[in-house]
């Protein structure tokens, strides 16, 4: 009786060493292989050390994967693959490797936050999905972002027909002239809490859209902004403490940047009852260029599987693996510190970001992403109503750290309260709050 291996693989369902195969059926490896040649793509096969795994393949057989670099160039990455036990990859940036779902790249790119609602709102009829991006599964996620995600955070383009989308882009026709910022930005507002904005998967629930801006020189950056709604009267207290979110996390940013920490380089524009704040995208280059980006939590979930409480734990259990350095894992406990020093009570894991390493021999495989997100997310209205809240800074959140570290963290809050109770940008209740904090923060130090 001939030996049928697609029925030998879909009896198993699940990726299989060829000699076990070979064992379990009593079949030569060269019947084995010329079943796999004549299987062609329906079998993925590759190799475990000196061993040679094969499994069924699912359709589609292969998706391209491409990574854009930051001088615009394209490097053609391997395919993913999609086999039997769920959805699992091989051949990944030159590597077979296997992947419980989507690899953590991809998975950080899923449709997401409040962008990512109003994308899948309008390709939900299309593409016969969910309207909440949560419930869609890796490969619906892979269906819809194989032909739309050409703009996906980092530097990825998986598909065929989104890489076709990339190469059509005319960013010149979308681009907005800085000087015309302060007309620009109200309509895009209004446009993206109608659902209309191009882009799907930056996450966080603020609302926010991305753009192209065009310089006076004519040279083209992206942008993230990020924008409060219409303060309608002096006493829209909910508005006006949007507002002075998006001020106080500009300051965090300044901040951050005066120690030596790689912050998204921001600015704040006030026009039409709303305030915004425009964030240069960091994992963009120029027009065309990108580079990596990955959340700490798409990393955590596929290498470590259960998240440390804080990113203080994180950071030890990175440096540990050796995924990243040494002053890397320091920074990242430093930022939680300060974050719990300026009442950040919004610091989960989609909220820090890595790159790729330089890839030089003895460098880590990550590296921390400029700092983003970062704000006193405490005092936050729920939903249209500012509460009255309590911040009691405890010294219990810079310990562990080392006194150096500790000393930087406690020094940074202060000089960051200090701010926001002489910031003119902020209102006066808001500057009361901020002085009060400073006294609380300088009674630890």
């Amino acid at each position: 009786m001939s030996f049928n291996l697609l029925q030998a693989l879909r009896v198993h369902n699940a990726p299989v060493r060829a000699s076990e195969l070979a064992e379990r059926h009593g079949v030569s490896y060269p019947t084995m292989w010329r079943a796999a040649k004549a299987a062609g793509p329906q079998v993925a096969q590759w190799k475990q050390g000196r061993e040679r795994i094969l499994a069924l393949a699912r359709e589609p057989f292969r998706v391209p994967v491409r990574a854009v670099r930051p001088d615009g160039g394209v490097d053609e990455l391997e395919s993913l693959l999609p086999l039997p036990a769920g959805t699992r990859w091989i051949d990944w940036r030159g590597q077979p490797r296997l992947f419980a779902g989507l690899p953590p790249e991809l998975n950080h790119a899923r449709p997401q936050g409040f962008l990512g609602r109003a994308f899948a709102h309008r390709c939900a009829p299309r593409y016969g999905v969910a309207r909440n991006p949560d419930a869609w599964s890796d490969d619906q996620v892979l269906q819809v972002l194989s032909e739309t995600g050409d703009d996906l955070p980092g530097n990825l383009i998986i598909g065929e027909a989104a890489f076709q989308r990339f190469l059509r882009m005319d960013l010149d026709a979308v681009a907005v002239d800085e000087a015309d910022l302060a007309l620009a930005l109200p309509r895009l507002a209004e446009r993206a809490i109608a659902g209309e904005v191009p882009g799907s998967s930056p996450g966080g629930e603020q609302p926010k859209a991305t753009a192209v801006v065009r310089r006076a020189d004519g040279g083209l950056r992206h942008v993230m902004v990020k924008f409060s709604p219409v303060v309608t009267a002096p006493g829209d207290a909910a508005g006006t403490r949007w507002a002075d979110l998006l001020a106080c996390e500009a300051i965090a940013l300044e901040v951050l940047a005066d120690e030596g920490f790689a912050v998204a380089r921001s600015r704040l524009l006030d026009s039409e009852g709303r305030r915004f704040l425009i964030a240069e995208r960091f994992d963009r280059q120029g027009a065309v260029g990108r580079r990596s980006l990955v959340s700490l939590g798409a990393i955590d979930d596929e290498y470590f599987g259960q998240r440390a409480r804080t990113w203080v734990g994180a950071a030890h259990r990175l440096q540990h693996a050796a995924m990243i350095g040494a002053e890397d894992a320091l920074r990242l406990a430093t930022l939680y510190a300060f974050g719990v020093l300026i009442a950040n009570s919004d610091m989960h894991y989609g909220n820090i970001g890595l790159q790729q390493g330089s890839g030089e021999s003895g460098e880590p495989a990550l590296r921390l992403a400029p700092v983003y997100d970062m704000l006193p997310m405490l005092y936050a209205p729920q939903r249209t109503e500012v509460r009255a809240v309590e911040f009691q800074p405890q010294p219990a959140s810079i310990t562990g750290l080392g006194a150096g570290s500790a000393r930087q963290a406690l020094a940074m809050a202060q000089r960051y309260w200090a701010r926001c109770a002489d910031e003119p940008t902020l209102s006066v209740p808001f500057r009361g709050i901020a002085a009060a904090n400073h006294r609380a923060i300088c009674r630890l130090g």
